[in-house]
């Protein structure tokens, strides 16, 4: 509509002027035309001949503008530009700075005219007090100010975070705003990793995703978050292996001494192995632990126990036993494995060295217990020793007489086969 009604001002007044031939008219000649037409619209606004253009009577109904300052717009007179109904038609002060531009000085370009002094007056007129970061890289550049235009490049960074921000209240979008994060340099790692932290893990599909973005942009430190969240919430529901499978995921090597801590003791308390897929499948998963290496192994014990591999099942014991890897308050669990071996009649599957080391672990484990029972306290290490319940002593008494009938029987073996 505002088209139509430049198009019949252009037609009666613009075209009454006379340009030169190409080339293109000179500065001199533009700003003498530019003049002229102001002086026609002028004339023709004083005399009402914009009164009858219904178009434009339409177009002021739309725009909540009074007629008579559409006349004055195009005529570029810089005082309408200060009407609260121009001003207010306008969504930004460059906006009215942009218009402003064109309708008073449209020859901007080809003369000296200070761009500078129009965004101030703009600013000024459209009440910016404090400028915002954009305002300020604006005026930078119309200063031609390489140096403060470089140093906006972080605003670049401030308005794609900010974009990202905005995608990130979309229940959809989230992802996609961690793409935008990951182009800012300077602060983007670190909104990525706050706004990812706050993303509730509402189910295992929804931290898949975090945790794949996490492995994406290397977010280490987050990633084990994720996992060491998600595996607690499986442990509050009792669900260990489940809780092992998010712990590997991450690797984290402290969490995943204290779930083997936790599934041995499960294991003491049921008398069986629990999600026994996982434990057949930790493969070089087990080396992330010492603790998880001695569970891996002494699944890898019971295998062998089943399949009637006496020595290498015995041999595998003794060793874990002396590693230093078990913690002690375990030891009786073990020795108490080593029992049917010590008793098999056809076969000595421990050596007389081997009896030495398994009787050199009961005597400690007697030691510790006949210490603590006397000082009344107990280690706060989390490897702290913790003597057996009072039920257990016929466990050790049992222990001392396989032990010494097997160190008697290997040494006359021993002898015999020298």
């Amino acid at each position: 509509m505002f088209k139509l009604v430049c198009s019949r001002v252009w037609t009666s007044c613009w075209g009454r002027l006379r340009w030169s031939d190409p080339p293109p008219p000179s500065p001199e000649e533009s700003s003498n035309g530019w003049q002229q037409w102001r002086r026609e619209v002028t004339a023709r606004r004083e005399a009402g001949a914009f009164l009858s253009l219904r178009q434009l009577q339409l177009l002021s109904r739309c725009a909540f503008v009074n007629t008579h300052l559409f006349p004055q717009v195009l005529s570029g007179e810089e005082e309408v530009f200060s009407e609260p109904e121009i001003v207010g038609s306008c969504e930004s002060w460059y906006e009215l700075m942009v218009a402003r531009v064109l309708f008073t000085t449209p020859l901007v370009m080809s003369s000296d005219y200070d761009l500078v002094y129009s965004a101030e007056a703009a600013m000024k007129t459209f009440g910016v007090v404090s400028p915002e970061p954009l305002d300020s890289l604006l005026l930078a550049a119309l200063k031609h100010s390489p140096l403060e235009v470089v140093y906006g490049a972080k605003l670049a960074e401030f308005l794609i975070i900010e974009y990202a921000s905005s995608l990130l209240a979309h229940p959809s979008l989230w992802q996609v705003a961690m793409d935008y994060l990951s182009e800012c340099p300077t602060q983007g790692r670190h909104h990525m990793v706050l706004h990812l932290e706050r993303i509730p893990l509402t189910s295992a599909r929804k931290a898949a995703k975090v945790l794949q973005l996490c492995r994406k942009f290397q977010l280490k430190e987050l990633e084990e978050s994720v996992c060491r969240v998600m595996a607690m919430k499986e442990l509050r529901s009792g669900r260990l292996g489940a809780a092992f499978s998010w712990c590997l995921q991450s690797q984290d090597s402290v969490f995943a001494a204290f779930l083997a801590e936790r599934y041995f003791t499960s294991y003491q308390t049921l008398g069986e192995f629990m999600d026994l897929d996982l434990l057949d499948n930790l493969g070089a998963a087990m080396l992330i632990s010492k603790k998880l290496t001695f569970l891996g192994k002494y699944r890898e014990f019971h295998q062998l126990f089943a399949d009637g591999e006496f020595r290498p099942a015995g041999q595998l014991l003794v060793s874990l036993l002396t590693s230093g890897v078990v913690p002690k308050r375990f030891w009786l669990t073990l020795l108490m494995d080593s029992l049917p071996l010590l008793n098999l009649k056809d076969e000595i599957v421990f050596s007389s060295e081997d009896t030495v080391a398994l009787s050199h672990c009961l005597q400690q484990l007697t030691s510790s217990h006949s210490r603590i029972d006397q000082s009344q306290s107990t280690s706060k290490s989390h490897d702290s020793e913790k003597a057996p319940p009072p039920d257990q002593s016929s466990k050790l008494s049992l222990l001392r007489v396989a032990l010494c009938r097997n160190l008697a029987l290997a040494t006359l073996q021993e002898a015999e086969l020298s």
